[in-house]
């Protein structure tokens, strides 16, 4: 039973899988078709400098918010105070990130996009970065329940 419950697990993986890589093509053929090569290109480089800031703001805070919620939580503690002081850390990170970035904006829309007109893309990365690292923290705490839940059943 265990090995027929390995097997369509892996199927639907698979599928899944190839279904997310379909999108992902689509999403990238319309984008480029939509945006010529000039602004998609500008585009790859916004993303990748978010990704950079996304990287500073949540390197391993994720992490730390699932185990010690699944840890509280198993001994019956409240987890109130963990998803409380995560999220003001995150928001405290976040915003200050933010303020630099409005301080170096023309330094990133010079040097980083090479394109001066680039300065209303940096400042609208900025509520993008609270955003994604607000979410970090919802994810990263509901997933610490999820771990509890499902090791609970094991």
């Amino acid at each position: 039973m265990r090995k027929n419950r390995f097997i369509y697990g892996s199927i639907i993986m698979l599928i899944m899988n190839v279904f997310i890589r379909l999108i992902g093509i689509s999403y990238d053929v319309l984008l480029s078709r939509l945006l010529g090569a000039e602004a998609l290109g500008l585009f790859e480089i916004a993303l990748s400098t978010l990704m950079l800031f996304i990287i500073i703001i949540n390197s391993g805070i994720s992490t730390s918010i699932t185990k010690l919620v699944a840890e509280h939580n198993s001994n019956n503690e409240s987890t109130n105070n963990i998803f409380k002081d995560a999220l003001f850390l995150n928001m405290i990170m976040s915003i200050l990130l933010g303020i630099i970035v409005i301080f170096f904006s023309a330094y990133i829309a010079s040097y980083t996009f090479k394109n001066e007109d680039m300065i209303i893309a940096v400042y609208l990365l900025i509520p993008a970065i609270i955003i994604i690292a607000i979410s970090s923290v919802y994810k990263a705490y509901f997933y610490g329940f999820e771990e509890y839940h499902s090791s609970k059943y094991r």
